[in-house]
């Protein structure tokens, strides 16, 4: 295992970058954070980096002990001028930041910068809206789940790794490394990888989960990520729990497409009766529920769309391609 630092990333892409253009190929950057690319586009030195592991390890368990705050306090008391270009909840940052200060060399604005002279860039930024971004980052959170995240982070950990570890601190690793170690719970740590951008799709008890409140033995509270309570089915004189296929009307969604009358498979007891804004398909049994949902980048089916042949196999591949998973 190697700890990446953004002067050994530094060096290793300006070799490979002077490499591919020796033969007479144009290389391409792509993603990665800020200060990872800046590293190859400005002119910066590292050359006063340490990299003491002690040191940095001290301020991790300062910035776990007392917090994001906390440790912006303590930058702006060493180097006010740093401090004010860090937002406060940057502590990656923070710590590099307390890091070049005690090292002597600080982290210079990039307006004091000039652009790497030894390479001619050309930038192209792709831009979409910041509400659509987070939605399709949201969408990843129930799958990541499904596909087994909570295993493989209990893995990680079995191997000796932790938080101290940079890669156990992305989006997702950390608020089930949290929740394992009894700081949230599932819920908690569902909704929060949520907010920071993960996909979310629910089938049958997951999406009723996703409601306010379900009247299932009592009156339990839901993730509150759709309005509205899951109740019983009525009877009518049919058969509860509702078994079998039937017909859905479905009304938008990125499931559907061209699907208007598709055959699904149920197994439920309970249902979102009211039919709203973010009813993406209906179904009557004995009485009209709400048979799928869609909000930006929450989807769910109180179907199996998994049991539900190929109907049910194409709506699962819509969502895959409409997440961008590459499954």
């Amino acid at each position: 295992d190697y700890n990446m630092t953004v002067a050994t990333y530094q060096k290793l892409a300006l070799t490979v970058i002077d490499d591919i253009l020796s033969r007479g190929k144009t290389p391409i950057v792509c993603g990665g954070t800020g200060l990872y690319l800046n590293s190859i586009l400005y002119d910066m030195s590292f050359a006063g980096s340490k990299g003491n592991a002690r040191r940095r390890q001290e301020l991790e368990e300062m910035a776990e002990s007392n917090g994001a705050e906390y440790m912006h306090q303590y930058l702006a008391a060493l180097d006010p001028e740093s401090a004010s270009r860090i937002h406060p909840n940057n502590t990656r940052k923070i710590i590099r930041a307390i890091e070049a200060y005690e090292e002597g060399y600080g982290i210079g604005d990039l307006s004091e910068l000039t652009l790497n002279p030894k390479y001619e860039f050309r930038l192209i930024a792709l831009n979409m809206d910041r509400e659509w971004l987070y939605d399709r980052i949201n969408r990843r959170v129930m799958k990541l789940i499904e596909n087994g995240l909570v295993d493989e982070v209990l893995g990680l950990l079995g191997r000796g790794y932790n938080l101290n570890t940079p890669a156990m601190k992305a989006i997702g690793y950390k608020e089930i490394f949290d929740y394992l170690e009894g700081r949230t719970g599932m819920d908690e740590a569902v909704l929060d990888a949520a907010e920071k951008g993960k996909p979310l799709l629910g089938i049958c008890l997951g999406m009723q989960m996703m409601f306010e409140y379900s009247e299932e033995n009592g009156l339990w509270k839901g993730l509150g990520l759709f309005p509205g309570k899951i109740t019983r089915l009525e009877e009518h004189g049919l058969k509860i729990p509702h078994m079998g296929w039937n017909t859905i009307d479905t009304r938008k969604g990125i499931l559907f497409e061209d699907q208007q009358h598709p055959c699904v498979y149920f197994v439920h007891s309970y249902c979102a009766a009211e039919i709203n804004q973010y009813t993406a398909a209906s179904c009557t049994y004995g009485q009209t529920f709400t048979a799928s949902v869609q909000k930006g980048n929450i989807c769910a089916t109180q179907f199996h769309p998994e049991k539900s042949g190929t109907e049910g196999l194409n709506m699962l591949r819509r969502f895959a391609l409409w997440e961008g998973s590459g499954c």
